[in-house]
């Protein structure tokens, strides 16, 4: 129909560009709504992580990111769910 295709990750990506652009302390964090953070654990895990060596031919930001894998899912039903 020549409409746009508007898809919740394209969403998600502005709107994570646009709060890191915002943000001045040293760390950003991004949640989901129904997520709950109960300490600050992930900044000692992140910095345990944050200087090992990394593979050039990957990256493409200057520092790591940490990611949960808790609320991602890779199957629905046995089909295949794609960005989650």
């Amino acid at each position: 129909d020549g409409k746009p295709l508007k898809l919740n990750n394209n969403r998600q990506m502005y709107s994570t560009h646009m709060g890191l652009k915002a943000v001045t302390t040293p760390y950003a964090v991004k949640l989901r709504t129904d997520n709950l953070l109960t300490g600050r654990q992930f900044v000692e895990l992140y910095q345990e992580y944050a200087d090992l060596p990394r593979a050039q031919n990957y990256q493409f930001l200057t520092q790591r990111v940490l990611t949960s894998s808790t609320f991602f899912i890779s199957s629905h039903y046995g089909h295949p769910v794609h960005f989650h």
